[in-house]
C-alpha cells in the first residue's frame, strides 16, 4: 500500500505519514489496533510526482477532501521552512469540523506565515465547495498549480469545476487514493 508523506522534505531521517483508520483497512486497523509501539516497518523510498517543485517559485492551491489533506500538510510544512519560495492556499472540505486532520497545526502555520492560507469547510453545515468558489480561486490565482486529493467523487467534482473555470490540465495535479476493496479512480490528469 502507498501512503502520503505528511512531513516536510529534508527535515530529518524519518518520514511521517498520516493514516486514517478504515473499518475495512488491513494496515490501518493493524496500525491502530494491534501494532506494538516499537514495531519496525520495511518501507520503500518515496516515489511519485505529486509534490511541489524542488526549485523555483511556488504558487499553489490545494483542494483537499477529508484525509486528502496529508499532501497539503506536507506542502505547508515545507513552505513554512522556506517562506521566500512562494505561496500556498489550502481549501479543506470535511463533513464535520471534528474530522479536520491537523486543524490546529494548519491554523498555527497560517497565523505565523502570511504566504500560507487555509480554509476549512464543514460540508454538512456550509455546503460543498462549488463551481463559483473554484472559479474565484482560479481567477485570484491565474498562475497557480492546483493540487487535488480526496475521495473519488470529490476529485471528480473538483476536476469538473477547474475545467469549467478554464484551468489548463497542465496546471492540475492529482493524487488518487482508495480504501481497500474500493475501485481506484481512473487516471484523468497527471
Amino acid at each position: 500500500r502507498a501512503y502520503t508523506i505528511s512531513s516536510a522534505p529534508g527535515t530529518g531521517d524519518a518520514y511521517e505519514i498520516t493514516v486514517q483508520r478504515e473499518p475495512d483497512g488491513v494496515f490501518s486497523r493493524w496500525l491502530f489496533e494491534r501494532s506494538p509501539g516499537d514495531a519496525l516497518l520495511r518501507i520503500s523510498s518515496p516515489g511519485g510526482h505529486y509534490h511541489l517543485p524542488a526549485e523555483g517559485p511556488v504558487d499553489a492551491v490545494c483542494l483537499a477532501g477529508g484525509i486528502g489533506i496529508t499532501p497539503a500538510l506536507s506542502m505547508a510544512r515545507a513552505l513554512a521552512l522556506a517562506p521566500g519560495r512562494g505561496r500556498l492556499h489550502i481549501e479543506h472540505s470535511v463533513s464535520e469540523l471534528a474530522q479536520a486532520v491537523a486543524l490546529d497545526e494548519l491554523r498555527e502555520l497560517v497565523a505565523r506565515y502570511p504566504h500560507l492560507t487555509y480554509q476549512v469547510r464543514a460540508t454538512r453545515t456550509q455546503g460543498r465547495l462549488g463551481a463559483a468558489e473554484v472559479l474565484g480561486l482560479a481567477q485570484a490565482r491565474p498562475a497557480a498549480t492546483f493540487y487535488l486529493c480526496g475521495s473519488v467523487p470529490y476529485m471528480a467534482a473538483m476536476t469538473a469545476h477547474l475545467a469549467a473555470a478554464g484551468v489548463a490540465p497542465d496546471r492540475i495535479r492529482q493524487e488518487h487514493f482508495h480504501v481497500a476493496g474500493e475501485q481506484p479512480a481512473p487516471e484523468v490528469l497527471a
